[in-house]
């Protein structure tokens, strides 16, 4: 019986992590995705003028939703 129940916490416990992986290869993912944008346009010194112009469109966005 309590083995059954370390059982289950142990299968929970693995779908949390796995989901916090899945959330990191994700975060990692736009990361790149940012940090790339600014080399293929040619434009590396503008990294942070991209990213805030990234952040200030997603807001405006989510304003008008």
């Amino acid at each position: 019986y309590i083995v059954y129940i370390v059982y289950i916490l142990y299968i929970l416990d693995n779908i949390e992590l796995k989901c916090l992986i899945f959330k990191n290869q994700i975060l990692r993912f736009f990361d790149r995705i940012i940090f790339e944008l600014p080399k293929i346009g040619g434009l590396r010194s503008h990294t942070g003028d991209c990213v805030a112009f990234l952040l200030k469109s997603r807001e405006r966005t989510s304003h008008d939703a």
